[in-house]
């Protein structure tokens, strides 16, 4: 079924193949060319720029209720609002200037009849062409008998475009509007700004797609925007607002291997916007935070008689100076920080008056600096684990009030090494098993891990398998075991290889301060660097083939490398190719292990003649 409205309605019950007419002329059906321009009715033959006009009396918005066939919605450009309960064959007409506070000149910009309640409609109208830029917006929940303001919220000079309706709650709706877009969470008593992330700039249409919980924006001028699964905001209520925290239930995270690829031969006017981040998107909400001794002592000096909360936001954020946060756009605070506006706003009125005021800051003192420069800053930690209770992955971010979000990537980390000083590992993970998961909420603060919400469920799936069943594949948990412990052994060696190439070095710069046998310490320590390039050769491979590319032998590392195979057989388990490379990397270093043993023993023994020689010692 389709609808279409000129300026009648008229419906095709097959697709648009066939029309009929269920409505009269719904318009005033007025000549153009006989209204007043400029406050009187112009000659014909003065210049009219008629391709620039609009034809007028057209139906402009049309509605049909989810919930009840019969019931459709009609809105002119001349300032009618018609409406039908029996399917066309009845119309009420109400002009606009019948809603309160509404000129008779508005023009429908759209109507919508609610998803869930068959007597519940809204109308959006624009009187911007009278120079009236106020936001009408209203709603009826008696079949359009009365209609009542529901603009709360939306500032004055806001011209409005489309309203949508969320299809799983009946109080969340969307409305685009000329300087962005609005939310309300209660059918529109309340309106909030909802354009953290957009330019200013016209939205002119708005769209749900339903399956991904999406919102989708048109805009004048900036092309489409997607918001990304907004179902967190069917959660958020005054019993939400009001625990610690709280971790909204995820849409299903869909498992698939990623194709990266495209061409540089587009041209210069080729664009390509990103897609959604891979994984599950984590959203969470956070009641204080937690403010650090920097932020406290800032809010003191210099933003005194601001919130602590705002305060530790905008230090966490970068904008720790009051006059360089007074110089800041507002648009890219708010982006940066995710504050309100208002919240801003008010900031800075008191850094104003502060400055104003001019009072002096005494200095902190040195124990008050060291303490914050050692401070571990609060973090909301979050956990995942299987449906055994074992804990999969741990994702950390700093603490900060309100709604936030974290991406993870579907993967659990395989444990084997880590270098000293970083927070990095090996890097080996895996793609984890589809399934049932479960998301807790915990903050850490100074030590104390401190759990602030409900655990929430999480589903994965995986989207594709392989045609084959794998005969193997009880065995891919073992291999990846086996795995893990040779990449402990060869990076610990590799380690201690390095470790051993520093010591050289500074053994070959400690020679000038070796007065007895200096030839022989200097044949040890030649040996010694001989050694080092031997081991390097088959480590990693031939320095001066790799600067020319040219083939070599595969080292122990390609083949490691080749073992652990790429984002294909950590998604779905490895090949005979994977458990080849495993087996020729681990014979590889078996036999490389021998000589590596008695490298790092005569790096200590020439290191102990070096000493005995009066040289400096060395320090790892």
């Amino acid at each position: 079924r389709l609808y279409f409205g000129t300026q009648r309605v008229w419906r095709s019950e097959n697709r648009g193949d066939d029309w009929s007419v269920i409505s009269g002329d719904l318009t005033k059906n007025e000549e153009r060319l006989s209204l007043p321009i400029m406050g009187k009715v112009q000659s014909f033959d003065n210049a009219w720029d008629v391709y620039a006009m609009s034809t007028y009396n057209t139906v402009t918005s049309l509605a049909e209720s989810a919930v009840d066939e019969n019931m459709l919605y009609a809105g002119t450009d001349d300032g009618i609002i018609q409406y039908t309960k029996d399917g066309g064959k009845n119309w009420t007409k109400m002009t606009v200037d019948k809603l309160p506070g509404t000129p008779a000149s508005a023009f429908v910009n759209d109507i919508k009849a609610d998803l869930h309640d068959a007597n519940t409609a809204y109308v959006v109208l624009d009187n911007h062409k009278f120079g009236d830029y106020k936001p009408y917006l209203f709603k009826t929940d008696n079949g359009g008998k009365t209609w009542k303001s529901i603009s709360n919220g939306i500032p004055d000079g806001t011209l409005l475009w489309r309203i949508v309706q969320d299809h799983v709650d009946e109080n969340i709706l969307f409305l685009a509007t000329e300087y962005g877009v609005y939310v309300s969470l209660n059918q529109g008593e309340e309106w909030h700004n909802f354009s953290r992330g957009l330019p200013t700039i016209s939205v002119r249409d708005l769209a749900i797609q339903k399956r991904e919980n999406d919102l989708v924006l048109a805009t004048f001028g900036r092309s489409f925007y997607v918001l990304d699964d907004y179902s967190a905001l069917r959660k958020i209520n005054a019993e939400t607002l009001s625990k610690d925290g709280f971790i909204f239930e995820p849409r299903k995270a869909l498992q698939y291997n990623q194709v990266s690829g495209g061409t540089t031969s587009d041209g210069m006017s080729s664009y390509y916007a990103k897609n959604p981040r891979y994984g599950a998107n984590i959203k969470y909400y956070i009641k204080e935070s937690e403010a650090s001794l920097r932020s406290k002592r800032i809010a003191r000096e210099s933003f005194r008689g601001a919130n602590l909360d705002v305060v530790e936001t905008l230090v966490m954020s970068g904008y720790d100076n009051p006059r360089g946060l007074i110089s800041e756009d507002i648009d890219d605070v708010a982006e940066n920080s995710g504050l309100s506006k208002s919240e801003i706003k008010e900031v800075i009125s008191i850094v104003r008056n502060n400055l104003k005021t001019g009072v002096n800051i005494a200095f902190p003192g040195w124990e008050q600096l060291d303490a914050e420069a050692n401070e571990d800053y609060a973090k909301a930690i979050i956990i995942i684990r299987d449906s055994n209770g074992n804990k999969v992955e741990e994702i950390s971010r700093p603490l900060r009030r309100g709604v936030n979000e974290v991406n993870w990537d579907l993967t659990k980390d395989i444990v084997t090494t880590i270098n000293s000083g970083s927070s990095y590992s090996s890097g080996l993970s895996r793609w984890v098993e589809p399934g049932n998961y479960t998301l807790e909420l915990y903050k850490s603060v100074k030590g104390d891990l401190t759990m602030i919400s409900e655990s929430s469920s999480l589903v994965v799936e995986r989207i594709k398998t392989g045609t084959l069943t794998n005969p193997e594949s009880n065995k891919h948990n073992e291999y990846y075991d086996m795995l893990a412990a040779l990449y402990k052994k060869v990076n610990k060696y590799r380690s201690v290889f390095e470790k051993s190439n520093e010591r050289v070095k500074s053994y070959k710069s400690m020679v000038k301060y070796v007065s007895k046998n200096r030839s022989k310490v200097e044949k040890n320590i030649a040996a010694l660097a001989e050694t080092q390039n031997n081991l390097y050769s088959k480590l990693y491979g031939n320095k001066s083939k790799k600067e020319v590319g040219e083939k070599e032998p595969q080292s122990i590392f390609d083949r490691l490398s080749n073992a652990r195979g790429g984002w294909y057989s950590s998604s779905y388990g490895p090949t005979t190719l994977h458990m080849k490379s495993f087996d020729m990397a681990k014979e590889m270093f078996n036999r490389i292990k021998p000589e590596m043993d008695a490298y790092f023993e005569n790096v200590e023994k020439v290191g102990k003649i070096l000493e005995e020689a009066g040289a400096p010692i060395v320090l790892d």
